[in-house]
């Protein structure tokens, strides 16, 4: 099990075709197979905003497969990634 002290937050923009195609479910999906929490909605600009917690190693592995789309319909063309400081107030991980 993981522990607080062991997790680590980050804050991730997807830009290009993200809405509209699936890309929030996909994305849940993934997230509940590598126990990350968080949050993923949809932005006024089209974009995507998620805000996800977990392992280090867990969080690398999100970021790689959203990179390459949690679906086929995605096409991402950039992830805007920051690591933040603290954690993501939640115990699962949810469509806003």
């Amino acid at each position: 099990m993981i522990t607080i002290a062991s997790r680590h937050s980050c804050r991730i923009q997807a830009f290009g075709t993200v809405q509209g195609v699936g890309f929030r479910y996909g994305t849940l999906f993934l997230a509940k197979k590598l126990d990350i929490t968080g949050t993923v909605e949809n932005l006024p600009d089209e974009s995507v905003l998620i805000l996800a917690q977990g392992s280090e190693d867990a969080l690398l592995t999100f970021i790689a497969r959203l990179e390459k789309g949690p679906t086929r319909a995605a096409n991402v063309t950039h992830l805007v990634i920051s690591w933040e400081n603290g954690s993501v107030s939640t115990t699962d991980f949810t469509i806003i």
